[in-house]
């Protein structure tokens, strides 16, 4: 019984941390996304560079949710380290 309640730490402890990770992932590609709105807004760049970098940063988001879901609970912590190292 111990070793069961111990790995049922472990894994609430991993869900927490791909939930973790990806509110982090989400704010992180909003805050992006906000700061090239902004820079569009305030004509420091073009419709189509403003296209162009949302289209990448939209592209960037689905690679990161795709290695989420491809990992397995040991693996996500590792490859997502610098979401969880951001504040």
């Amino acid at each position: 019984m111990g070793n069961f309640k111990k790995g049922m730490v472990k894994m609430s402890e991993v869900k927490m941390t791909r939930e973790e990770i990806y509110k982090k992932l989400d704010k992180m590609i909003q805050k992006r996304l906000d700061d090239v709105r902004n820079d569009y807004e305030f004509g420091e760049i073009t419709k189509e560079e403003f296209e162009e970098i949302t289209g990448s940063i939209e592209q960037e988001y689905n690679a990161y949710l795709l290695v989420m879901a491809l990992s397995d609970d040991d693996e996500v912590k590792e490859k997502m380290a610098f979401i969880l190292d951001k504040p």
